[in-house]
């Protein structure tokens, strides 16, 4: 860009400078915000908090509270293969797994 005298020509020189920077700024948080993973292409947020909890105890309330939505949204009790699995085994895993189920919803 050239320097002119103080007149008209130097407010289009300056919009000018103030476009091009406003431009750049602009294509540069597009291409942070457009991050993708190498395998899948698709764009990712990882919140501060999924990715290293503040406390131990945090952490371990978030994994509860994700495995509650994972078997309320999902549990309709063992399959039919799980079922032949555990007829299969010499003692059948399946009323053990059941009383403890029964006693951790008692605690």
């Amino acid at each position: 860009l050239r320097r002119s005298a103080v007149d008209e020509s130097w407010a289009v020189d300056a919009e000018l400078l103030l476009r091009m920077s406003t431009q750049s700024c602009l294509e540069r948080l597009n291409e942070h915000r457009q991050q993708q993973t190498p395998l899948s292409g698709k764009s990712y947020v990882i919140s501060g908090e999924l990715f290293c909890p503040a406390t131990p105890i945090s952490g371990a309330l978030y994994n509860a509270q994700r495995m509650e939505q994972l078997l309320a949204n999902y549990w309709q009790g063992p399959s039919d293969e799980l079922e032949r699995i555990f007829a299969q085994c010499r003692e059948n895993p399946k009323i053990f797994i059941l009383d403890s189920s029964w006693f951790l919803n008692e605690i």
